[in-house]
């Protein structure tokens, strides 16, 4: 296939992919502000209970504002350690490639510069992997300690800042090798392109062997757990008399972690799609297939592996659509960059017209979901028409407070008469 047919085609599937994703974005907020008003949840985040940790007294106070303050100073230090990271093993991967024949010492094995500079993206993945486990230690405890008066608050403020760390460390090394790699070390022909390739199926790969083998230790300590205690009464006098409940079997399973890293693989692999699959079609199959994986994995473990959870209302899926509309929008910037600046044939045109075309062509593209995103109203029309209505029923209850209401027993006829006609017809059991 021709060169010039083949990024026409790549234009074609990214501009598909940023219509894809916006509709989606647009369509599930919509249905989104339905589910919240069937279920009473509108406003909810403004009116919840309050957690018994937050302490009114320490609102304002220096503690709060240092803890606070100290989060977002770890946030950038995780950052700057992700950035680091890459450019290292980047630097370190270009030294091996320039002496092939060389040997170098690996944990303390002899092996030669070809092989170990093919170590390279495995050493990236493993340190988004170890970069997200001490994330995941550090970050609960310090939010748990800046007072947030609602879990909401609490659960917003956690969403953001864990997901600025991790668009980093996920994100970052692939960056690199999509716009900066080819500026800094050079790369021959396609070279960039097909590491970046490379890479995104080993991350998607561990990321599902991840969530399997996740799954797959909570169930082998559960079954440890249970089989000990099962020993243990069994050797008792007593042992015909007692029987192993379900009460019990809860409480020995481990206590469920809640829905933050499971919206963020989702989130992350949404993001590699948008950004990047302009280079790789394939990965969205990958990313399909994984998903679909996952989701099993993950409702098997909801079921039969972990404690059942704590029920807590929330208001939508909160910080989550921000972000997922924060990456629809990026994915405009990312799919034309990659499609002008790393991508033949126009990857061989002159400086000043590749970044005039990139401008052009990114203003367009944003403007362009821009459009799509306003043809698609926040609200359906049933929706609004059902909040009309609360508000008009809201105003006649509220407007006469002194007025003596008469209730007919077995009806609703017990307000004001104009009432009545706001209320639909529904029968009374």
């Amino acid at each position: 296939m021709a060169p010039q047919r083949a990024n026409q085609i790549r234009f074609g599937f990214s501009l598909f992919i940023c219509c894809w994703v916006h509709v989606l974005t647009e369509r599930y907020h919509q249905m989104a502000s339905t589910h919240v008003i069937r279920w009473g949840m509108l406003g909810y985040g403004d009116r919840a209970m309050t957690r018994a940790q937050f302490d009114p007294r320490l609102r304002g106070s220096l503690r709060q504002i240092l803890w606070r303050s100290l989060h977002w100073f770890i946030v950038i230090a995780f950052v700057f350690q992700s950035i680091g990271a890459a450019s290292y093993i980047a630097g370190w991967r270009r030294h091996l490639t320039n002496h092939p024949n060389e040997f170098t010492s690996v944990m303390g094995l002899q092996v030669s510069h070809a092989f170990a500079s093919q170590l390279g993206k495995y050493l990236i993945t493993a340190n988004i992997k170890v970069m997200d486990l001490c994330w995941g230690l550090i970050s609960p405890k310090m939010t748990d300690q800046e007072n947030w008066r609602t879990d909401q608050e609490h659960k917003n403020q956690q969403v953001l800042k864990t997901f600025m760390v991790k668009c980093i460390v996920y994100y970052y090394p692939f960056f690199y090798l999509a716009f900066v790699r080819d500026f800094v070390e050079g790369c021959h022909e396609s070279e960039c392109i097909s590491a970046l390739r490379q890479n995104m199926a080993v991350f998607i790969i561990t990321q599902m062997a991840t969530a399997v083998g996740k799954v797959l230790a909570q169930v082998g300590s559960t079954w440890w757990t249970e089989r000990k205690l099962l020993a243990k009464v069994s050797k008792s006098p007593s042992a015909s008399t007692h029987q192993y409940t379900y009460v019990q079997a809860q409480a020995l399973r481990p206590a469920y972690g809640g829905d933050g890293d499971d919206y963020l693989d989702l989130t992350i692999t949404l993001g590699f799609i948008t950004m990047f699959a302009v280079v790789y079609p394939f990965l969205s199959f990958m990313a399909l297939v994984s998903t679909l994986v996952k989701t099993r994995v993950i409702a098997f473990g909801l079921c039969r592996v972990t404690r059942r959870p704590t029920p807590q209302g929330q208001e939508g899926i909160g910080a989550w659509l921000l972000i997922v509309k924060f990456l629809a929008y990026v994915s405009c910037v990312t799919s034309v960059g990659l499609l002008i600046f790393s991508l033949h044939p126009l990857k061989d045109l002159g400086t000043t017209v590749k970044l005039g075309s990139f401008i052009i062509s990114e203003h367009a593209m944003i403007a362009l979901m821009f459009v799509i995103g306003m043809t698609i109203p926040r609200k359906s029309l049933s929706d609004e028409l059902i909040l009309e209505h609360h508000c008009k029923a809201e105003d006649l209850i509220l407007a006469s407070e002194s007025r003596p209401v008469e209730a007919k027993g077995g009806s609703l006829v017990c307000l004001d008469p104009d009432t009545w006609r706001l209320i639909p017809k529904i029968s009374i059991i």
